[in-house]
């Protein structure tokens, strides 16, 4: 049960973290993180496009829709944070409508770094697997080809990210200068 994460340092942000050094700590906070955010939504909506356009649109497509941007601040780091794969539950609607959501990608690391060919055997205690119907006692697996949906895009996304990160930090430096808030 692996989940994927682009994890990378934005250019220039040293720099836009001096700016707000004359900003009290929760707001200076909070401008970071809402930064954060815009950054990794570009690399998430990016990422699931990605695999959207690749045709994963079958069993695979729980990968896609298992695409969460996680963003926040731990200690002096900043972190807009895209995952994918894995297990996770999610609430949907309030009240009485309330229901879980559970998407299950566990193979997303197998999609993004690949698999060498390798052999299949059933687990102890079982004499056989059922495939299609027919139980065997092994099978030969070919491997898969590694894809790298989350590294290609934030290679090419990232000059982007770093945009919607500044230019966030920007709109609410300006804001709270004509402001006050």
């Amino acid at each position: 049960m692996a989940n994927l994460t682009i994890r990378t340092r934005l250019e220039g942000f040293d720099t836009l973290r001096a700016r707000l050094g004359n900003f009290p700590d929760r707001m200076r906070n909070n401008i970071l993180r809402g930064g954060a955010r815009a950054a990794g939504a570009v690399l998430s909506k990016s990422l699931k496009n990605r695999l959207a356009g690749d045709g994963l649109k079958t069993a695979a497509g729980s990968v896609r829709t298992s695409v969460r941007l996680m963003g926040g601040l731990r200690g002096n780091e900043v972190r807009g944070v895209v995952q994918y794969g894995g297990r996770y539950q999610r609430s949907l609607g309030r009240g009485e409508q309330r229901r879980k959501v559970t998407r299950d990608a566990w193979y997303a690391h197998i999609l993004e770094w690949g698999a060498r060919a390798h052999e299949i055997k059933p687990r102890p205690g079982k004499k056989a697997l059922q495939i299609r119907g027919r139980y065997v006692a092994k099978v030969k697996h070919p491997g898969i080809a590694a894809r790298l949906y989350a590294t290609h895009t934030a290679q090419r996304d990232m000059p982007a990210a770093n945009r919607a990160f500044a230019s966030y930090v920007e709109r609410r430096v300006t804001r709270y200068w004509s402001t006050g808030r």
